[in-house]
């Protein structure tokens, strides 16, 4: 994997306790990988979205978050 963002691979592979961690530590939620997803497109990934949905609303309230990025999917 190239461009590998740790709050992406942790929302991703469904690990709570370590995404709390890097949002706690201050992880930015609008870095994007290579396809252009940001942490939002991960959380809501269909197979994903029940167990990211604490995070997602935790993303929201995170400063200059911003929703209305585009992947290339």
């Amino acid at each position: 994997m190239q461009n590998t963002i740790p709050l992406h691979v942790a929302l991703a592979r469904g690990a709570k306790s370590c995404v709390g961690l890097l949002l706690s530590a201050g992880a930015n939620c609008n870095l994007q990988d290579d396809e252009s997803n940001n942490a939002f497109h991960i959380a809501a990934d269909t197979t994903m979205i029940r167990e990211n949905l604490e995070w997602i609303i935790v993303m929201l309230k995170y400063p200059g978050a911003v929703v209305e990025v585009r992947n290339h999917r």
